[in-house]
């Protein structure tokens, strides 16, 4: 839970931290030039985020989880762009006839970037 920021002295030297509490009222302070490494929790379900103890593990357990169900993921996404790469694709013939007229039959004047996109893509699918 975000406390807010203080400013602590080190040795004489005061910085300013940002304080995070986490269960049993442990804390934590992170100097604001490492703020980056804070992100705040939404939740998708809208209920409050359980706070974990400073060093009890959960947190580290619970980030390996993901991490390896990431791994599984990308494992998975990698084993069906293989087969993918290896299925024989469909080369559509050339514009014919019905093509053109289906073309000429668009109601409205295309932009450059438009034709250079339908050309790009027409030769794409050939």
């Amino acid at each position: 839970q975000y406390l807010g920021i203080e400013t602590i002295e080190i040795k004489g030297i005061h910085r300013d931290y940002v304080s995070v509490q986490y269960q049993n009222g442990d804390q934590i302070s992170i100097p604001v030039e490492q703020i980056h490494l804070l992100s705040k929790y939404i939740s998708s379900d809208g209920k409050a985020p359980k706070l974990n103890k400073l060093n009890d593990g959960h947190f580290k357990k619970a980030k390996q989880k993901v991490k390896n169900q990431v791994e599984d993921i990308a494992d998975d996404l990698i084993k069906l762009y293989s087969e993918r790469s290896q299925l024989k694709g469909f080369a559509f013939s050339a514009d014919d006839d019905d093509q053109d007229a289906f073309d000429d039959a668009f109601p409205y004047v295309e932009t450059d970037d438009q034709l250079r996109s339908i050309e790009e893509i027409k030769r794409d699918m050939q």
